[in-house]
C-alpha cells in the first residue's frame, strides 16, 4: 500500500504545474499533493453514459445541420439544369447570409445594415473563390 501511495504522490507531483511547484517548498508540496491524493480518494466516479440532455443535443445540432443546409439543397431537386440550380443555391444562401448578419448585428446592438452586408461580402468573396476554382 506505501508504494502504492508513493506512487500515486508521485503522478500528482509530475502533474502540478512547474510554476506552482515552485511556489511551494518540499513540505508544502508533499502537504499539497497529500491532499490532492485523499481528495481523489473520496471522489465518486461515475461511469459516463449517454443522457437525456445529450440526446436532445444531438436531435437539436442535427436539426441546425438540416435545417441550414435544406436552402442550398432545395433548388437541385426543382431545376433540371445543375448550372443554374447552383447558382440559385449560392443566391439563397447569401441573402440568408444578409438575414443571420442582420439578426447577429440586432443581438449585438450594432448597425444591422452594415453587417449583414459585410456577411454578404464575405458570402460573395467565398462564391467567387468557389467559382474560380471551378464551383
Amino acid at each position: 500500500m506505501l508504494a502504492t501511495t508513493r506512487a500515486a504522490l508521485d503522478i500528482i507531483q509530475n502533474e502540478i504545474e512547474p510554476e506552482l511547484q515552485s511556489l511551494l517548498d518540499p513540505e508544502e508540496r508533499e502537504a499539497f499533493s497529500r491532499s490532492i491524493l485523499n481528495h481523489m480518494a473520496k471522489a465518486r466516479i461515475t461511469r459516463p453514459g449517454v443522457t437525456k440532455d445529450d440526446l436532445y443535443g444531438a436531435l437539436a445540432c442535427f436539426l441546425l445541420v438540416f435545417v441550414s443546409c435544406l436552402p442550398a439543397a432545395i433548388p437541385f431537386f426543382i431545376f433540371s439544369q445543375p448550372h443554374f440550380a447552383l447558382r440559385v443555391s449560392n443566391f439563397l444562401l447569401i441573402v440568408l447570409l444578409f438575414l443571420v448578419g442582420q439578426k447577429w448585428a440586432q443581438y449585438a446592438g450594432t448597425d444591422r445594415p452594415d453587417r449583414g452586408t459585410a456577411m454578404v461580402a464575405i458570402g460573395l468573396v467565398l462564391v467567387g473563390v468557389a467559382i474560380l476554382l471551378g464551383g
